[in-house]
């Protein structure tokens, strides 16, 4: 049976503002905290909503919607990549899948310095490094990337989500005060890390300056 996050009371402990928040929402496998709250009550609340929504695995999904659509709204070539080239037949079946396990294996790499490594190693070309990359990552995002969005899964605001994901979305790419994300409830720290990984995804893929 898979554990899942559990309410526990954490003396001291405060929240960004600097507020007594000492009811706290656990990761059972990392002891991490997710999020902290002032009163049982509103910690309880939001651990149900936490598993109401993992089940269903619908925000995920949705944060994963929203993130293509932020990249394909910079550059419309990014997830939605041109047909293979011809180049990409010269290697076997065997060979293709060596790359795409040899890729999934780098870890804390954004794209282009996966790109890099696979170039170097295999002595492939950009274009033949850039589909293997989307064969290894159909969806354009990393296995670190992949282990954030379930992260955050768990720690964003789940009312109103699809607009609280817009809105983070717009702050980013128009350099906006993040202060209307307090609005949907979200802590601090929370809106704070979701506002850094879309930076980092757009920068790390050239798609802001």
């Amino acid at each position: 049976m898979t554990k899942q996050a559990f309410v526990k009371k954490c003396p001291g402990n405060k929240n960004s503002k600097g507020e007594s928040a000492e009811w706290c929402i656990v990761d059972h496998n990392t002891g991490k905290i997710l999020s902290s709250h002032k009163t049982e009550e509103a910690a309880k609340s939001h651990r149900r909503d936490m598993e109401i929504h993992k089940k269903k695995g619908m925000y995920k999904q949705l944060i994963k919607r929203k993130l293509a659509y932020m990249m394909q709204t910079q550059n419309p070539s990014v997830i939605n990549s041109p047909a293979m080239p011809k180049s990409y037949q010269r290697f076997n079946d065997d060979k293709a899948k060596e790359i795409i396990v040899w890729i999934r294996q780098l870890k804390g790499m954004d794209k282009n310095q996966i790109k890099d490594e696979i170039i170097s190693k295999f002595n492939i070309s950009d274009e033949d490094a850039e589909r293997l990359y989307y064969e290894a990552y159909p969806d354009g995002l990393s296995s670190q990337e992949e282990e954030l969005i379930e992260y955050f899964e768990q720690i964003l605001p789940q009312q109103q989500c699809p607009q609280f994901l817009d809105d983070a979305i717009v702050i980013v790419i128009q350099q906006d005060e993040p202060s209307q994300l307090e609005q949907y409830g979200a802590e601090d720290e929370a809106s704070a890390l979701f506002l850094d990984f879309l930076n980092s995804m757009l920068h790390s893929r050239k798609l802001i300056q």
